[in-house]
């Protein structure tokens, strides 16, 4: 697979910046908030100054924690002008996707240099903000360069390297979901993009399991998440690494984000969603063919008015967004019957993959434990009644195919 974006990911990295670099001209403007500054910052500013660039800097100084919200955004695009060549992104996600939106906007090319392995989204081509106090996903660019020192990641706190391990295991359940759109409803699936992405994740957990050194943990969890970034860069959406797991660490934030609350770091969610995930896979497939019959012939579709109050009662003002987003094509009684027996003829095919692919949750728990993350639902203060609604309507936040909606074709849901 062409890796798109220049990447490099060894000790030692930054020396390399200068090189990235050769051919660009004017003014370099460094972003980066107080911590990422003080890791880094002096590195950076005397490899650029070393061979004659012109930097500017903007750090953005919080109390409580950096929001990528329209004041940041207006604190960075005020410190780019018309000599301002390129700008460098010095940070986790938050950096990133405040740097890759200004940037896009401005027709400037950027620079990603992380300070966290903390997701995939270095490479993205879209940006995460918190815009009139809600989370939106923007249309940005991708950066032309990463450029990653293990040492300076292993500098992060640990919730960080523990929520960029969670959101790394749930790349094992999105190319389930993946390869469950495939199967049953037809979808494109990329076989080398599936193999690239898992081999990526493999190297990386047996780094964890295993009795690797601490820097070689954290290169091999950053190559992971950059390779699956680049991954869904070269599908064109975040299909190869975002399933039914993210759906629920997006319900959660969604909820979060009507009460008001910070809530935890995205990765940590999607550590424990797919320790859900991964239950209700076993326990869906755990069904006889002839189960799944019976449970097709007796489902009966939700009245509309009753789906909408439903959406209303539980996305509140977002509920709007959520209806306008799905088109009611999961409503559509046609299209479910042609799934339906689609997923009936394919039913032990599907077995037969999910047995050999989607690991149990034991196994999810014990490599969670071997990254110190949590794993117990409780630590995101999220109820056993909290949990069941999630589990009911987290595929309402984006219209994909994966195992919640294979289970609502069915009829069924988990004990």
């Amino acid at each position: 697979m062409e890796t798109l974006i220049q990447t490099i990911v060894e000790c030692g990295a930054l020396r390399k910046l200068p090189g990235v670099l050769a051919g660009h001209t004017g003014e370099i403007l460094l972003v980066a908030d107080d911590r990422t500054h003080g890791v880094a910052g002096e590195q950076v500013l005397a490899k650029l100054k070393a061979v004659g660039f012109t930097v500017r800097e903007c750090v953005l100084r919080r109390e409580t924690s950096l929001v990528p919200d329209e004041n940041a955004l207006a604190e960075i695009t005020q410190k780019v002008g018309a000599d301002t060549g390129l700008l460098i992104a010095l940070g986790a996600g938050t950096i990133t996707d405040l740097t890759r939106f200004v940037s896009s906007r401005a027709g400037k090319p950027f620079v990603a240099i992380p300070t966290a392995p903390s997701m995939d989204g270095y490479a993205s081509p879209v940006a995460v903000l918190t815009l009139n106090g809600f989370k939106q996903t923007l249309p940005a660019a991708p950066p032309i360069a990463i450029v990653a020192d293990p040492e300076i990641m292993a500098t992060a706190p640990a919730i960080m390297i523990q929520a960029g391990f969670g959101d790394l295991l749930g790349k094992y359940t999105a190319l389930a979901d993946w390869k469950l759109d495939q199967l049953v409803n037809g979808e494109a699936f990329s076989d080398e993009i599936e193999a690239i992405v898992r081999t990526a994740i493999d190297k990386a957990v047996e780094s964890f399991e295993g009795e690797s050194a601490p820097l070689t943990r954290i290169r091999n969890l950053t190559e992971a998440l950059i390779i699956s970034g680049i991954a869904m860069l070269k599908w064109g959406d975040s299909r190869p690494a975002s399933g039914a797991e993210h759906h629920l660490s997006h319900f959660w934030e969604m909820q979060d984000a009507l009460q008001g609350a910070e809530g935890h770091l995205h990765g940590t969610k999607v550590g424990i969603a797919t320790i859900l995930v991964c239950r209700y896979y076993q326990q869906l497939f755990a069904l006889s063919q002839a189960a799944v019959a019976e449970r097709i012939a007796a489902r009966q579709n939700e009245p509309e008015p009753v789906y909408r109050q439903r959406i209303a009662a539980v996305f509140g003002p977002l509920a709007p967004s959520v209806l306008h987003d799905l088109k009611d094509f999961y409503r559509d009684s046609e299209k479910r019957s042609a799934r339906q027996r689609r997923l009936l003829d394919h039913w032990p095919t599907l077995q037969d993959w999910v047995g050999r692919n989607v690991a149990p949750p034991e196994r999810i728990i014990s490599l969670l434990n071997q990254a110190g993350a949590p794993t117990a639902i409780e630590f995101l203060e999220v109820t056993q009644e909290g949990l069941r609604t999630a589990l009911e309507n987290a595929k309402e936040v984006r219209l994909r195919y994966t195992v919640f909606r294979l289970a609502e074709d069915i009829g069924w849901q988990i004990g």
